[in-house]
């Protein structure tokens, strides 16, 4: 049983072994500076497994004796008052605080306030509360300076995008998420709202009827997209790794649902001979992704052919490998069903069927402090407020597969190590149907 000495036994062993790992490489330790801007395991260049989880343990251990220290009330009092973080945070990156500040200086709070179009007094109590939380310094009383993470949210742009849309349009639909489900039980079906999101932003059928007729809200959510796949975390790179991309060879790749193309650009190069098409049912984002294919990868474009598909109809095209990265976790187990079986008349012998996405752990929950471990629930959360859908665990995809289609086997899931929430399942289709003799 975890204890305070135990706990800080273990926070020492892990703290030594990061130390020497960090040392061996002539790697900066990480520390609260403005030059310490970057993630420490990110700077090497390359993923360390070992490092990882010598990193996760150590957080995971602080993060219990922090528990035990605070005890019952202070940790359900933090988690209530918790939204206030996500306020504060979402007020610093819409005023562009961060950027206003110069590197390595400090600024007066009314040439901040100045800057940044704020009341000197409101500008001062954003940054203050935002300094209790790691984010700026004040050496000097109504000086501000940079911290290491105000000085990550200055110089990267993508974690900025990320911030802005969690904060803003998914912070307004979390916090509606009780009111729906409440709504739910106490209405008839027909009555209560589908989804938190419904109760959020009531005059619109869906998350894809509102980003359609929102163009503010519709940019920051691509920019959140285009900023999750900068980041290791969310990096294309994982399903680059979790297979066995050159096996293809000459064969055919179709991105379902694709957008304007960033998995197909990505895997082009170690498929030199495939081909791919990229199928998405909004206009616009195909021809953003011709565009800037045309500009960006130029080589690439006789390769990469963009179509308008909706993939609950059925597939016209045939190939070797289906990708549906990101997809089915947007929907309810019915409308997968519908999605899996559009794709069944045009698989042959020996398709694929890649199913990119975080994969819930079918262990026992137990308590978790890392960002590594606790991603997949912040997803199903996001999933169950914006679209009333969920993340799944490996047999929920089997199920779900096998219920589309008996000739659907299951080969494998592989990824999700090294800061990766999500990992890819393979799906193969190998038909039990006679042949027709005569035909």
């Amino acid at each position: 049983m975890a204890n305070l000495e135990s706990l800080a036994l273990e926070i020492c062993s892990q703290v030594s072994e990061i130390s020497k790992t960090l040392a061996a490489d002539s790697t900066p330790a990480p520390s609260f500076e403005e030059d310490s801007f970057a993630d420490f395991e990110s700077s090497r260049g390359r993923a360390d497994l070992g490092l990882r989880d010598a990193r996760n343990k150590l957080i995971n251990c602080a993060q219990d004796i922090v528990r035990l220290v605070s005890g019952p009330t202070d940790q359900i009092l933090t988690l209530a008052y918790s939204v206030t973080d996500a306020a504060n945070l979402g007020t610093v990156v819409r005023f562009n605080i961060p950027q206003a500040i110069p590197n390595g200086a400090t600024m007066s709070a009314e040439s901040l306030a100045a800057a940044v179009g704020l009341p000197v007094d409101t500008l001062v109590r954003v940054v203050r509360f935002a300094i209790g939380n790691g984010i700026f310094n004040e050496p000097e009383r109504g000086w501000f300076g940079h911290s290491a993470t105000s000085a990550l949210m200055a110089r990267n742009p993508h974690v900025r995008n990320i911030a802005l849309f969690a904060t803003h349009e998914l912070a307004n639909i979390l916090v509606r998420l009780p009111d729906g489900l409440k709504l739910q039980q106490e209405l008839e079906a027909e009555q209560a709202p589908h989804a938190a999101f419904n109760v959020a932003y009531p005059d619109f059928a869906d998350a894809f009827d509102f980003f359609q007729k929102n163009s503010l809200s519709n940019d920051r959510y691509h920019s959140y997209l285009q900023g999750r796949v900068n980041t290791s975390r969310w990096a294309v790179e994982h399903l680059i790794s979790a297979w066995d991309w050159p096996s293809v060879g000459s064969g055919t790749i179709i991105d379902c649902g694709g957008s304007v193309g960033h998995t197909c650009v990505a895997l082009a190069p170690i498929c030199p001979n495939a081909s791919f098409v990229v199928q998405d049912m909004s206009c616009e984002a195909l021809a953003s992704g011709k565009t800037w294919i045309e500009k960006e990868y130029p080589a690439l474009g006789s390769r990469i052919i963009f179509a308008e598909h909706n993939f609950f109809n059925r597939q016209p095209t045939s190939a070797d490998i289906f990708i549906l990265r990101h997809i089915l976790h947007d929907w309810s187990d019915a409308d997968c069903l519908r999605i899996l079986q559009a794709l069944v008349p045009a698989l042959k012998d020996g398709a694929k069927v890649l199913i990119s996405e975080a994969v819930v752990p079918e262990d026992v929950a137990t308590r978790s402090g890392t960002l590594d471990q606790k991603q997949v629930r912040n997803e199903d959360a996001l999933m169950l407020a914006v679209h009333n859908a969920c993340e799944r665990d490996v047999s929920g995809f089997v199920r779900l597969f096998k219920k589309a289609s008996p000739d659907f086997q299951f080969k494998g899931v592989t990824g999700g190590n090294g800061g990766a929430f999500q990992s890819l399942l393979e799906f193969e289709f190998r038909s039990s149907a006679e042949p027709v003799v005569g035909k």
